[in-house]
C-alpha cells in the first residue's frame, strides 16, 4: 500500500517521500480509524436482540401533495390493528414513502389513486434488528451492519429506524446472504 501511495504523494507535496515515512502514517491513521469507527464487538455493554424478517414487501413513492396526508389516515384506518402487516411511512421533503407488506397492495393502490406515483418496487424483504436503548449513543452502529452488507455486495434498497429497531430493506433475492453476514457480525458480540 505505502508504495503505491508514493508517487502521488511526492506529486502532491513535491519532494521526495520515504517508504518508512508512508508506513508510520497508514499505521496511525489504521488506529485512528479502528477508534472512530468500532467494529460491533467494541461497542462496549451493547446487547443487540433478535433478527425478524418480513416478506414480501412493496414499496410506493408518491410526490407529495395537499390531499397525501388524509390518503395516508384512510389507509392506517383500512389497516386498523393489525398485527400481521409490515407498514412504514416516512415524509419527505418532496415525497413520501409506503412500505407495506405485499397482500395490501391493492388496497394502497385504491386509497392513493389519483396520486402522482413516482415509484413501486416489488419483492422486497425487511430485516429488523432489535438494538439496545444505549444504540442511540453509540458511533457507528448502523454504519457497521451496512459496511458489512456493502462489502459482500448486498444492495440495500431502503433504510428504516425507530430509537430501538433497525430495519433493512433488500430484494428478496438477497436476504439470505444478507441475514447469513448480519448473524454473523452480531454474533461476534457473544
Amino acid at each position: 500500500m505505502a508504495r503505491k501511495l508514493i508517487p502521488p504523494l511526492e506529486e502532491e507535496l513535491l519532494k521526495p517521500v520515504g517508504e518508512g515515512a508512508v508506513i508510520m502514517a497508514l499505521r496511525r491513521l489504521s488506529k485512528r480509524l479502528q477508534e472512530t469507527f468500532p467494529e460491533p464487538n467494541r461497542f462496549c455493554g451493547l446487547n443487540f436482540g433478535s433478527m425478524t424478517l418480513r416478506s414480501p414487501i412493496v414499496e410506493f413513492t408518491f410526490a407529495s401533495s395537499s390531499s397525501l396526508l388524509s390518503k395516508q389516515k384512510q389507509l392506517l384506518h383500512r389497516l386498523g390493528e393489525r398485527r400481521d402487516l409490515f407498514l412504514t411511512l416516512t415524509q419527505g421533503v418532496r415525497e413520501v414513502t409506503i412500505l407495506l407488506s405485499a397482500p395490501w397492495e391493492e388496497t394502497a393502490l385504491e386509497i392513493f389513486a389519483g396520486e402522482r406515483l413516482i415509484s413501486t418496487l416489488k419483492n422486497l424483504s425487511a430485516v429488523t434488528i432489535q438494538l439496545s436503548p444505549d444504540a442511540v449513543w453509540t458511533p457507528g452502529v448502523h454504519y457497521t451492519l451496512l459496511k458489512e452488507l456493502a462489502w459482500d455486495r448486498i444492495n440495500v434498497v431502503e433504510v428504516v429506524s425507530t430509537l430501538n429497531e433497525f430495519t433493512i430493506l433488500l430484494q428478496e433475492d438477497q436476504v439470505e446472504r444478507a441475514f447469513a453476514r448480519l448473524k454473523a457480525v452480531l454474533n461476534k458480540r457473544s
